[in-house]
């Protein structure tokens, strides 16, 4: 196994159907109950696939963080959901008694041939996390793979994307995760916005997947790059979960977690990970104006090429560019310094910086795939650049059906 949780593609890919999916921002929250809990927090975890043997690990580590300082189990709801190769799917309430001790319980369990990845699971599971344990508000942990923006399968030269094909994806089962779906169904199943969404995957912090978020939680937290095999540390992280301010909280702990063992001189493995991490918080009733604000400036954008850009930015993907799992996610802040006058991308960066509020990285973080690689410069939102210029190749056409590239004005790129 590698010592990430990046996900090597295959070489042959079947195409999906066009999905679609749709917002409504003028929808009213609806006001929370007082008599209910304060929070309920849902671990979803979709393991079914080659990171099997890492969640029984998480699971010891959440119940071990429900059990800390700062967890009220009369006022804070817990659940982890789970399918692997090991059992059923369950849904499990993680509870502790008057002495202390934590245990789990079962809720719910699914037949063995349950499709985690898909949109109605997840809204069945959320519907049953709900009725357990109603509350005022709402967490949600999506445990997986994951790989950004980038349709499923990946465009290549003899599988063109259909028109329309919107996939990002996360979590690996029968199907993958739509984003676009993924949001609607947050929003559908838990009927209002989630306090925070964490996504324990890889390369999650791109522009294209937040915006795509936007309508489904106050806070998405993740990170641009490879996460580490061991994942979220997640005794630190469920007492934070329950704060009032949970992003700050969440970030910290993680970031703080892994700085503790960084390393630089060390072997990496998943039992002792010294390579680091990048983590961020991005608040997502700021990125409408961070994509309104990206088309007004790009109007008056400079041409650079694509090959100075590649060659300048800081790209997280470090699998073989040559290769069909090789995606290319850029730094979104180098790149809009590139192609910007200083005076728009100083007026731009004001749009940033009310997203991104958080991002934390040590020096350099790990790669499956190169080993350590510096994280200079990084501000922690990450942004697809086209393979060609004239953006004709299936995978820039596949990325011009986002809906970033188009409420953000890219095509003023000419790609």
């Amino acid at each position: 196994m590698n010592q990430s949780k990046a996900f090597f593609f295959g070489l042959t890919f079947v195409l999906m159907g066009i999905l679609t999916g749709c917002h409504h921002h003028d929808e009213p929250e609806p006001t929370p109950d007082p008599q209910l809990a304060m929070r309920t927090v849902l671990v979803y975890m979709v393991a079914d696939n080659s990171m099997s043997a890492f969640d029984n690990d998480d699971i010891k580590e959440i119940k071990e963080g429900f059990g800390m300082a700062g967890v009220d189990p009369a006022r804070h709801n817990l659940l982890v959901y789970v399918d692997d190769y090991s059992n059923n799917p369950t849904l499990y309430r993680i509870t502790q008694d008057a002495t202390g001790l934590v245990t789990d319980e079962i809720v719910y369990e699914y037949p063995a041939d349950h499709d985690s990845s898909s949109p109605s699971v997840i809204k069945d599971v959320i519907l049953r996390a709900k009725a357990e344990c109603p509350a005022q508000s709402y967490g949600f942990v999506y445990w997986s793979h994951g790989e950004g923006w980038i349709p499923y399968p990946v465009p290549t030269k003899s599988v063109t994307p259909m028109a329309g094909i919107e996939l990002k994806w996360i979590g690996i089962d029968t199907t993958r995760t739509n984003i676009l779906e993924l949001g609607a169904t947050l929003k559908a199943g838990f009927g209002q916005k989630l306090s925070f969404l964490l996504l324990d995957a890889c390369y999650m912090l791109s522009v294209e997947t937040l915006y795509d978020l936007r309508d489904a939680a106050d806070w998405v937290i993740s990170s641009p790059t490879e996460i580490p095999g061991p994942g979220a540390p997640y005794n630190v992280l469920v007492p934070e979960m329950f704060d009032n301010s949970p992003e700050k909280g969440i970030v910290s702990s993680y970031y703080n977690f892994y700085d503790s063992t960084y390393d630089e001189t060390k072997r990496n493995t998943n039992l002792n990970w010294t390579g680091g991490v990048s983590i961020g918080a991005v608040k997502m009733s700021a990125m409408e104006n961070l994509a309104k604000v990206t088309k007004q400036v790009l109007a008056n954008h400079q041409n650079v090429s694509l090959e100075r850009l590649r060659a300048t930015l800081l790209d997280y993907d470090k699998r073989n560019s040559s290769g069909t799992s090789y995606i290319g996610y850029f730094d979104l802040c180098q790149f809009m310094e590139q192609v910007l006058p200083s005076s728009d991308f100083s007026t731009w960066k004001k749009a940033f910086d009310a997203a991104m509020t958080d991002f934390r990285t040590t020096p350099k973080n790990f790669s499956a795939f190169v080993g350590l690689f510096s994280m200079e410069g990084s501000k922690g939102l990450s942004v697809y650049l086209p393979v060609t210029e004239d953006g004709t190749s299936p995978r820039d056409v596949a990325y011009q059906n986002t809906t970033w590239y188009k409420d953000a004005g890219i095509s003023q790129l000419g790609w």
